[in-house]
């Protein structure tokens, strides 16, 4: 089968609905991937100190080579002194792998203000930070940072609540320990912060959509991890006070997983009530046919797009907190690809699929129920799919 549609069909889409890719940070003094000892782990994982790091090693140099030749080894020896310096002033373990979150939010907002000055000595000065929005003054605010070791934690939903091994983030100690960090107040109240990891910048961004009655908040988190997906999950998140009182730990649960943009990214999600939510999962075609359709999908995988790129709408599902099950409500399609190819070059599948959601949309975008789904689907199967190996769709 002649695979150069779905080439196309991939581009166009890339270029209607392309989200940035990630990119190194700017780049540290060293080679982060060779990095092994404390320090430099600390600062390639940290997006203001990888900045800061870089313009500190170019400040330097441009510094040392106008002065004299004769002033210029003690210039190095004052330099080495401070990098040593670094350690013992920001408590900063000279040798070690795993570094404990108390030893990161100490030393990683230290290193920042340290190296502000030695810029400013350097005759270097790196702009500060935008202020806080007036949100972190908020009781319960979580800095987009602090959920870092939440998604990234492997379980889901403890069964054995005697046995509870889910993450727990002090909350004003995370908050001061990332304080360096700027993050932004986005539309609708999300809030979103750079990261980093090896060396690779990160985000993160979140946003609360609802309370429940017993003070767990439910929230989208989006983020891209440093390669070239961009995820969003649910969570249930709870707030308890620490054993002695010092902070609120914060932890969270997994409710629903997005996938990559369209394939299966969370688009919105709100609150019907105390026990289940909706949400708008973005999806390519061949996740809008498998929506009605598993094995028929399965059965037409290589005939529909699917890259993650190729959004043709959304899938609104009812989420019972609970039970974690999922029903479908609706769809809604905004976009038919093959007809943004244009041309007789389509993949006749593709085209086909979306003749029958334009003639039973009429106009778009269109929402369809559940059940117009089914009968969309089964539509296909008479009309669309492929007989087999290769073979052309029956008209």
């Amino acid at each position: 089968m002649d695979r150069s549609w779905l080439w196309a069909l991939t581009a166009a889409a890339v270029v209607l609905t392309a989200m940035p890719t990630p990119v190194p940070a700017q780049q540290a003094s060293f080679d982060c991937l060779q990095s092994q000892q404390p320090i430099e782990t600390l600062i390639w994982s940290d997006p203001q100190l990888i900045e800061l790091d870089g313009a500190l090693g170019a400040a330097f140099l441009a510094y040392r080579q106008h002065l004299p030749p004769k002033q210029r080894e003690s210039a190095l020896e004052e330099q080495r002194a401070w990098l040593a310096e670094r350690l013992s002033h920001c408590g900063v373990p000279a040798k070690g792998s795993d570094m404990a979150d108390e030893v990161r939010w100490r030393a990683a907002p230290c290193l920042d203000e340290m190296y502000r000055s030695r810029l400013s000595a350097l005759g270097a000065p790196h702009s500060a930070p935008p202020a806080a929005p007036v949100v972190a003054a908020q009781p319960g605010f979580i800095h987009p940072a602090c959920l870092w070791s939440i998604i990234e934690q492997d379980v889901e939903s403890p069964a054995d609540t005697t046995n509870d091994q889910r993450v727990r983030i002090p909350l004003a100690a995370c908050a001061r320990g990332n304080r360096h960090i700027p993050f932004s107040q986005e539309a609708q109240g999300a809030l979103s912060a750079k990261g980093a990891s090896d060396g690779y910048g990160t985000w993160l961004s979140y946003r609360v959509v609802g309370t429940l009655p017993d003070g767990r908040d439910v929230a989208i988190v989006w983020y891209n991890a440093g390669g070239s997906g961009q995820f969003s999950e649910l969570y249930l998140l709870s707030r308890t006070p620490a054993a002695d009182r010092s902070d609120v730990l914060l932890s969270g649960d997994l409710i629903a997983g997005g996938g990559d943009r369209c394939n299966g990214g969370i688009e919105e999600a709100r609150l019907i009530d105390s026990a289940s939510a909706e949400i708008d999962y973005a999806v390519t075609p061949l996740d809008l046919l498998s929506e009605a359709n598993e094995e028929l999908a399965d059965a037409t995988m290589d005939s529909l797009a699917l890259c993650a790129a190729c959004c043709t709408g959304t899938v609104r599902r009812r989420l019972t907190f609970a039970t974690k099950n999922e029903t479908t409500v609706s769809a809604t399609v905004d976009r038919l690809l093959s007809r943004e190819i244009g041309g007789d070059e389509g993949e006749p599948a593709q085209a086909c699929f979306d003749d029958i959601l334009a003639k039973a949309a009429g106009t778009l975008p269109h929402t369809f129920l559940a059940p117009e789904l089914t009968a969309i689907a089964q539509r296909f199967a008479r009309s669309c799919a492929p007989a087999g190996n290769g073979g052309k769709p029956a008209r």
